[in-house]
């Protein structure tokens, strides 16, 4: 299966710098004593090492230097070889490696296209959200102190300036993907709430402590069990009243899920997990579940009308992934047709024995 990191991927659940820094900052911390050996930034070339290799590739007007690349390439090598470190080594081919390259070489693609877009809609950062940025790397970098330019390298940030950069770089991206999202959403909101559902619900926890025994566990969950049959009884038990009931008991237990609106949820499948949606989903609106057993113990569901209101203000965080980079993809495929690769003089060097 491909690799290629989609542009919603790329923008939205790829780590920002600032936050890949944090995490190691955390790592650092419980592993003082075995400090980073992190390579200097080159590219080997005939045996020999360029520090400097300029710009790698320019797509239209955009110029991708060497630091820049690395940085992409890098990460994204890293996803590859996270669950196997030798995922490289045999690839006598360079099918793996183009395969990288390529996915590489799109994703920097698509940052070009969608900053042209942004470009169109005079999109750009603010003095408020760069001052951010550069509080958010002062901040970074008291609690890092002096090992501070040492964990930058560690995550491919040759240094503070790039830093910034690169800060700068996906916050901007971030902003310029919200403004496209606010503008094609709604005109697919038929698409998006073909698989959301309201509900609210009462649950039973199953209480497992993390060192519990299999017996505890199993008369946990018996207890959990036989507590949310008592109030199936009550809730079935009330005829015409039912939901009344269902309410009165949903205000008692309301703080074993105490996250949970007075209004209840809104949720497209796979943001639940999967028997819950899929009990609401069974429901009819206004009726009542059986109780539903999940990891966190058992659920007595209610499903409700849709809340419209909540869509309407929350499409961005309805949208399936699979509809949102198909979205994405039609948006940005004319500006990306735009552009052509050419390649700097290292390009056709790079490869993931000769980057470091």
């Amino acid at each position: 299966m491909s690799k290629t990191v989609k542009m919603i991927a790329l923008v939205t659940a790829m780590v920002l710098v600032v936050g890949i820094v944090a995490t190691i900052a955390i790592v650092t911390s419980e592993n003082a004593n075995k400090p980073a050996t992190v390579a200097d930034p080159a590219l080997t070339v005939n045996g020999k090492k360029v520090k400097d290799p300029g710009i790698i590739l320019t797509y239209g007007d955009t110029e991708v230097s060497f630091n820049e690349y690395r940085y992409y390439y890098m990460s994204s090598m890293a996803n590859y070889t996270y669950s196997d470190a030798a995922y490289f080594e045999d690839d006598a081919d360079g099918a793996k490696a183009a395969e990288l390259k390529d996915s590489v070489d799109n994703i920097l693609k698509e940052i070009a296209a969608l900053m042209a877009i942004g470009k169109q809609k005079g999109i750009a950062l603010t003095e408020d959200e760069k001052a951010e940025i550069v509080a958010s790397l002062e901040q970074t970098k008291a609690s890092l102190g002096d090992d501070f330019e040492n964990q930058l390298r560690a995550v491919y940030l040759v240094d503070e300036a790039f830093y910034l950069q690169m800060s700068e770089q996906q916050l901007l991206l971030s902003k310029i993907q919200t403004a496209v999202q606010d503008e094609i959403l709604p005109a697919h909101r038929d698409e998006i709430v073909e698989s959301v559902v309201s509900a609210k619900h009462i649950l039973i926890p199953f209480n497992n402590a993390t060192e519990a025994t299999e017996e505890e566990i199993a008369a946990n969950e018996k207890a959990a069990q036989e507590k949310a049959d008592e109030l199936m009884t009550e809730i079935r038990a009330a005829g015409t009243e039912e939901a009344e009931t269902f309410e009165k008991l949903f205000v008692e237990y309301k703080e074993n899920d105490p996250g949970q609106p007075d209004e209840g949820y809104t949720f497209p499948e796979g943001q639940m997990v999967q028997e819950f949606y899929d009990a609401t989903l069974a429901l009819k609106e206004g009726e009542v579940s059986d109780p539903v057993k999940t990891s966190y113990g058992y659920h007595i569901i209610m499903r409700l009308p849709l809340n419209e209101t909540y869509v309407d203000e929350n499409l961005d965080s309805l949208v399936s992934s699979d509809l949102m980079n198909t979205l994405l993809d039609q948006l940005l495929a004319p500006e990306m047709a735009k552009l052509t690769l050419v390649p700097g003089e290292y390009y056709d060097a790079i490869n993931p024995t000769s980057i470091q």
